[in-house]
């Protein structure tokens, strides 16, 4: 599957124009006015159901806005958000924008043609959730990766100008120890010596952040992480993201 750099404009059919399909319930995701949480649908007709991929560049990293054909960008709120915590929204904002909540990377799973969207902002994902609402919801306890409402299919007439390949969700270059650990820990690469480590809590807030160029990072726990969960995000070689699971004993 290949998502074209999209501009807007056309219908079901142009290039470049998706309907995304939530692969656990079969529904299509919809457009809504702005600021209002994003519907669900039983059929991809209407112009409020086509998206179009818009690839913006902050930091030498490629991210996406989600951009409806109907009104404007995707946007994942935040935990202080008034009509509930972390639902994903319409906007009226078009892109490119460059809004951390606005920004967006695309996972695609190579052995089922799926595709996950992570939140720039927080790291958490794009879920149709059981009270039939989309959120950005991160792995660590609330999901694990594999749970299909993570996932979606995407369905329409792309283009060849871009593949998202190269952004699988990986953890098998990544390792961590001690892991449950408690003063100190190390995080190792196995494929790359530069990349940008930053550990996010449940909530998906970041508690560090760091760079190296070695292909490994000691970091002492002064950083006040208490004892729980944490998901560790790895950006590399430009744009592959890589994650693991932290505990703290």
């Amino acid at each position: 599957m290949k998502i074209t750099n999209g501009q807007g404009g056309g219908g079901a059919g142009a290039e470049g124009v998706y309907e995304l399909v939530n692969v656990a319930t079969g529904k299509y995701l919809g457009a809504a006015s702005s600021a209002q949480p994003v519907v669900m649908h039983d059929v991809g007709e209407g112009i409020d159901r086509k998206w179009v991929f818009v690839k913006t560049n902050v930091d030498g990293v490629d991210y996406y806005n989600i951009d409806s054909q109907d009104s404007g960008i995707l946007r994942a709120t935040g935990g202080s958000f008034a009509a509930g915590a972390y639902l994903v929204v319409s906007t009226t904002k078009e892109a490119p924008a460059i809004d951390t909540d606005k920004l967006w990377t695309v996972h695609y799973n190579n052995t089922d043609d799926t595709f996950r969207f992570e939140a720039k902002n927080s790291g958490r994902f794009l879920y149709h959730q059981t009270d039939g609402n989309c959120y950005n919801l991160i792995e660590i306890d609330d999901f694990e990766e594999n749970d299909p409402r993570s996932k979606w299919q995407v369905f329409g007439s792309g283009g060849p100008l871009l593949s998202v390949k190269n952004n699988n969700l990986k953890i098998t270059s990544i390792k961590i120890y001690p892991n449950p650990a408690k003063d100190s820990f190390t995080i190792t690469f196995d494929n790359f010596t530069n990349a940008k480590v930053l550990i996010y809590d449940i909530l998906g807030k970041v508690m560090f952040e760091n760079s190296t160029k070695t292909g490994r990072m000691e970091v002492k726990n002064n950083v006040k992480l208490n004892s729980g969960m944490y998901l560790v995000k790895i950006l590399a070689d430009g744009n592959k993201v890589y994650h693991k699971k932290l505990v703290i004993k």
